[in-house]
């Protein structure tokens, strides 16, 4: 259903899409969306939560936290994605990877630390995402990773 609304996406703007086009296209009925999803939004979240999840099992990563141990592969993927990333910022659900890539830190995180890592790993996808993703996933890489030191 959450692939079925993203593809949607491609086609009109989210808040056009209504919830009988999206049971329609993913071949299920209305009662079948209320109890997995509360709203479009919620949907997209936990796609994206299974993707990244999908991607940090992959190669026994485990998780992307802390950011900078996997970050150049973790950018690599999001470049892998970068047509679904744009589709959500054009559609206005950036605030959906946001909380996509915070659902990653564990649960046990101290809430300060969390926000930390979750703002290390969203900051700066975030303005590549805005910029259109026309840099590289090394550029990003570097102008983020090696600015690290002068920090301290």
């Amino acid at each position: 259903m959450a692939d079925a609304l993203i593809k949607l996406l491609g086609e009109k703007r989210v808040e056009k899409i209504t919830v009988p086009e999206i049971v329609a296209a993913a071949g299920v009925g209305r009662t079948t969306w209320f109890r997995c999803f509360g709203s479009k939004y919620e949907a997209v979240v936990w796609r994206l939560t299974r993707l990244y999840s999908a991607w940090a099992a992959e190669g026994d990563r485990g998780t992307v936290f802390p950011p900078i141990e996997s970050y150049r592969e973790f950018l690599a993927y999001n470049y892998k994605i970068r047509k679904l990333l744009l589709a959500l910022y054009g559609a206005g659900l950036k605030g959906a990877v946001e909380e996509a890539i915070m659902s990653l830190v564990p649960a046990s995180t101290d809430r300060y630390l969390a926000r930390l890592y979750g703002g290390a790993v969203f900051g700066p996808l975030d303005e590549w995402i805005e910029g259109g993703m026309s840099d590289t996933p090394a550029r990003v890489f570097t102008a983020t990773h090696d600015a690290l030191p002068k920090l301290k």
